[in-house]
């Protein structure tokens, strides 16, 4: 380069030569010297590209240099910059005149004369329309200025691909997968062009997992990638920004198969590279080389040992020293005095560690180490003082790792920690551990009580933060290992599957590694095994003790489809609700819950295969939750706790006596039968007059009006409905006899009542008829004798209140036929009626809606009431053996009921005594 090398990376960024990402990565860097060419290779694929770029790009080259020198010609009151660009204009174009008459010629030799042609776009003024002319200008004045000052124009190279040497992090490849160590130091040496290959395979692959994974992997770039997190530990990925759990799990998915299209594109490169280096070179091999690289391993792990015992000096100097202690000082028998802040005490400390490390390795180049004890050794380097002897016979003995006995090593280095002793006094983690309020607690360690609330709230946090365990340096142990989900498998293949997991499940794993951790530390552990799988229900996990009622005594692990589909947070409710609307005690299985009762806890639609795993996790929930205790038949026992009104006592003893009592016989029965629901003391006038089912037959006596046998209400009552079903005015001497059939009354009672009141009128020849009625030509005035449209309606009106029906068609009555005809005619032409009519008519089908209109509707609801009584009565169905009309009539209802031939009406009924049943 020219002179630029006092150019401010701020200033190259502004120019659209560089990202704010590369700007940022450069920090504590700030001018173009402090950066070399080999530096560029130490960042990721995308940012060295834009480093390299300063160096290597001809037309990046020359731009700097124009930017530098007009920054200096500006500081020095250099007027040439501006002169040129003053004889370019007088032959420039009008958009270029316009643009720098708006801008000035500071500002546009500033921001517009030597910027990226990319980022020209996003100057002020710039538009697609002009940009093509502002840019010849630009290119005019560039030449002009280069030659001015004598500017050297660098020749752009054809082709360069340098080897883009990738720095490997330590921990980029796990122990168990040493035997790639190659591929490693293989991929990190090739240049963009060689990794293409790579790169296309794994984009191709992504592409079946979510966005935010390919985002994550694609910000740190592919080769990066490939090299330092690829055939490292899972918990490392968690370091990748937005790289969750999730994407751990679909990186698994495509990871074997990158790691395969690297082995069968690259190895016989690779044994190629390793032959000629083997023959080529002469060098000797390092100690890595010569023990290998667990062994290897071993030495640094007691390396960090060795100086955590040291003097601050000797472990500054050892710490501080930036290349590789044990190759320079243990095997190549460095000058320790080079060491920086090295006395001869430091000395003398640091040369016992390098004698210890130098007697290791010389044991180590001698033994032959078996398999168990690589493992061991791999165990060993990363559980750290977490593996002991047990864990190593359990491991040799078992083939697998004793995950929970690790774990409780790991808890117990915790509770060294004094926030740690806090929560585990209110939330134990381990087994017989005695659980203490808050308040004991706060006395116990002279903290206030919210300050010990703060506290465990922050703990319990800690340990379920998988995401962030990196920031949290006391809990990291504990989240690394929980995220080695290969170790776990032994447990996780047994209970992935299961529809729900509770402490039963658990405790086996607990007994055989002798591990003493609580039963809700170790349903915790599971759970945040199996967070893809399951969700918790019930009592939260490691719950904190307040002074709040608990809802829930236990803790349940559910599949997390089961749980999405139904509600089990809601049963306790519902088994409330169900309970308090039921009379008497039912036996139900649960299976029967899920399909019917509780059928509003399904939060999706319904799913006939989730209703046997349902009602497996239901009877949990009902024996160990709410004390259901099924019996031999799997039913368990739903309570009745609804009392039944008194109201309803009464219509259920007068529907099975069927003829009215008198009030005296009734209350006896109530006294002697149903004495617990009748406590307090009774009106039965008063409850009959609230009752729209029950009616006074006489002063003295109760009756149904559903009865058809029986006229319910006064003398006067029943003479205005016998006058009514005659179309001829009626003689005294018939009135009185069909009074006297309904009730016990003298003639000259009778009598009274036909002479008072406004409702009857006597013709000639003794004859009573009634006042709004309209009779033949003989009895009556001849301008009565049509009826008017209002005089229908009161007969209509007359004919529902006396006879709780509409008229039928096909009656034997020919006015009541009659009367039918004519209120369907006036449905069919309604539209055609005046607003009065129409909203008399309207009244009436409001008003009545729920009453019979044909014969059929009314023997539907005569076996309705008979059906309802005989389940008050008997506490079940009836079936065909027994009462074959009302089992028929059920069924068949039933049928209507799913094709929706029923009305309104009766699909309320019919729900009702569904409820009942």
């Amino acid at each position: 380069m020219l002179k630029t090398s006092n150019i401010t990376f701020n200033r190259i960024m502004n120019a659209g030569y560089l990202s704010a990402e590369a700007c940022f990565a450069l920090k504590p860097r700030t001018k173009l010297c402090e950066l070399s060419l080999e530096d560029c290779y130490m960042f990721q694929n995308e940012i060295a590209k834009e480093l390299r770029n300063l160096f290597l790009d001809s037309d990046t080259i020359n731009a700097l240099s124009c930017i530098e020198i007009l920054e200096e010609a500006k500081l020095q009151h250099d007027s040439k910059p501006i002169y040129l660009l003053e004889s370019l204009l007088t032959n420039a174009k009008e958009d270029v005149i316009q643009l720098l008459s708006q801008i000035g010629y500071n500002c546009f030799l500033q921001d517009y004369a030597f910027v990226s042609y990319e980022c020209l776009l996003t100057r002020n003024l710039i538009s697609r329309n002009n940009i093509g002319i502002i840019k010849d200008f630009i290119s005019k004045y560039r030449k002009e200025f280069c030659c001015y000052y004598n500017i050297d124009l660098a020749k752009k190279e054809e082709e360069i691909y340098i080897k883009s040497v990738i720095e490997i992090d330590n921990n980029a490849l796990s122990i168990s997968n040493i035997e790639y160590k190659k591929y490693i130091i293989y991929l990190s040496s090739l240049d963009e062009k060689e990794f293409v290959p790579i790169e296309n395979y794994i984009k191709q692959l992504l592409q079946s997992v979510s966005v935010r994974t390919q985002n994550a992997i694609r910000s740190i770039g592919y080769q990066f990638f490939c090299v330092n997190y690829l055939f490292a530990d899972d918990y490392k990925l968690l370091k990748i920004r937005n790289f969750g759990r999730k994407s751990i799990h679909d990186l698994n998915k495509v990871k074997r198969s990158v790691i395969e299209f690297i082995i069968s594109k690259y190895n016989d490169s690779i044994t190629y590279n390793n032959e000629a280096t083997e023959k080529s070179e002469s060098k000797p091999l390092s100690l890595k080389e010569l023990i290998g690289d667990i062994q290897y391993q071993i030495l640094v792990d007691e390396l960090h040992h060795l100086i955590s015992g040291l003097s601050v000096r000797a472990h500054n100097g050892i710490s501080s020293y930036k290349g590789d202690f044990i190759e320079d000082y243990v095997h190549n028998y460095g000058d320790i005095k080079s060491l920086k802040n090295i006395g001869k005490k430091t000395e003398e400390e640091i040369s016992k560690v390098i004698f210890q490390l130098r007697d290791m390795a010389s044991l180590m180049k001698m033994k032959q180490f078996s398999s168990d004890d690589i493992s061991n050794i791999q165990n060993k380097s990363f559980f750290k003082n977490y593996w002991d002897d047990f864990a190593q016979n359990y491991n040799i003995s078992m083939k697998h790792l004793p995950m929970f006995h690790i774990i409780e090593n790991v808890t117990k280095e915790l509770l060294k920690q004094k926030n740690w002793q806090i929560f585990n006094t209110c939330v134990p983690l381990f087994d017989r551990t005695a659980e203490k309020s808050l308040d004991q607690v706060s006395e116990s360690f002279n903290f206030t009580r919210e300050r010990c609330r703060q506290i465990c709230t922050q703990c319990n946090q800690q340990l379920r933060s998988l995401y962030e365990s990196t920031k949290i340096k006391e809990i990291n142990d504990f989240h690394k290992i929980i995220l080695r989900l290969d170790d776990w498998q032994y447990i996780i293949n047994n209970i992935k599957n299961r529809d729900y997991i509770d402490f039963s499940e658990i405790k086996p794993y607990l007994d055989d590694e002798k591990c003493c951790l609580s039963k809700e530390f170790a349903l915790l552990l599971i759970h945040l095994l199996t967070l893809d799988s399951h969700v918790v229900i019930g009592k939260d996990v490691l719950r904190l003790q307040t002074r709040t009622k608990q809802i829930w005594k236990h803790t349940y692990l559910v599949k997390k489809e089961l749980a999405e589909s139904f509600d089990f947070n809601i049963v306790g409710n519902l088994i409330e609700e169900t309970e308090s609307e039921l009379y008497d005690d039912i036996e139900i299985t649960a299976e029967q819950m899920v399909l019917d009762t509780f059928y509003s806890a399904w939060t999706t639609n319904f799913n006939s295969n989730l209703v046997k795993p349902i009602s497996d996790v239901l009877s949990l929930l009902l024996i160990q939750e709410f004390n259901k205790i099924p019996d031999e038949n799997c039913c368990f026992t739903l309570d009745g706790k609804k009392d039944i009104s008194i109201s309803d006592l009464i219509y259920n003893i007068l529907h099975i006596n069927g003829n009215p009592m008198p009030i005296d016989d009734l209350l006896s029965v109530l006294k002697t039968t149903y004495s617990k629901q009748c406590k307090a003391s009774l009106n039965i006038n008063y409850i009959v007059s609230r009752d729209p089912r029950m009616s006074m037959v006489d002063k003295n006596t109760v009756g149904l009006l559903e009865w058809e046998h029986i006229k319910v209400g006064s003398i006067r009552d029943i003479i205005v409905q016998f006058l009514f079903e005659h179309k001829e005015p009626q003689s005294l001497t018939n009135i009185i006899k069909y009074v006297q059939k309904y009730r016990t009354s003298s003639e000259n009672s009778i009598r009274t009542t036909m002479g008072s009141g406004d409702q009857f009128v006597l013709f000639e020849g003794a004859l009573y008829g009634l006042k709004d009625k309209i009779y033949s030509d003989c009895y009556h005035l001849r301008d009565n004798r049509i009826k008017t449209f209002y005089q229908r309606i009161n007969e209509l009106k007359e004919f529902i209140v006396t006879n709780k029906r509409f008229p039928f068609t096909q009656s034997d009555n020919q006015e009541e036929a009659g009367l039918r005809r004519w209120w369907d005619r006036i449905i069919k032409r309604i539209n055609d009626l005046p607003e009065e009519q129409i909203a008399e008519v309207k009244k009436i089908r409001e008003k009545y809606v729920m009453l019979p209109m044909s014969k059929s509707d009314t023997e539907w609801y005569k076996r309705y009431s008979n059906y309802k009584a005989f389940v008050l009565e008997y506490h079940r169905k009836p079936t065909s053996r027994d009462v074959k009309q009302l089992y028929d009539w059920f069924e068949k209802t039933s049928k209507n009921f799913i094709n929706g031939i029923l009305n309104a009406h009766q699909e309320k009924l019919y729900i009702e005594l569904c409820n009942l049943l």
